[in-house]
């Protein structure tokens, strides 16, 4: 993949899963709390989402591309996102799973998952400028 392919396909995958994450954690947000307790809920994932995507996110988003960039290219998929990187990823999917198993409060999940989902899509528009 060159860098340019790694930008349009990073920018997709982490603006897509942001965006049906948000989708979810609105929906479950609405859909168990009352006007008052969602606006709450829904501010506050949005502000933690938002400084995680400023400061976490960005410095992610800088170190893979600096090390693309001084990988000859292609650069395969692999070398993008290292096998440590994917792990990550795969237990926080399994923790978010976990959660939901053990019967955390269907508005807590929403507010977790808007969290995380800005903060992709925050993430996503880093890719996209870099």
């Amino acid at each position: 993949m060159k860098p340019i392919h790694i930008r349009i396909f990073s920018t997709l995958l982490w603006g897509g899963v942001g965006a049906g994450l948000m989708f979810k954690g609105f929906k479950y947000i609405l859909s168990e709390a009352s006007y008052e307790i969602a606006i709450l809920f829904i501010g506050f994932s949005l502000m933690i989402g938002y400084f995680k995507g400023k400061y976490v996110m960005k410095r992610a988003v800088m170190r893979i591309m600096d090390r693309v960039t001084v990988l000859p290219q292609p650069v395969s998929f692999t070398q993008v996102y290292s096998p440590s990187y994917i792990l990550l990823v795969g237990a926080m999917v399994t923790l978010g799973i976990g959660l939901k198993m053990v019967g955390l409060p269907i508005v807590y999940l929403g507010g977790i998952d808007l969290a995380i989902g800005s903060a992709l899509l925050q993430g996503a528009l880093h890719w996209a400028r870099k």
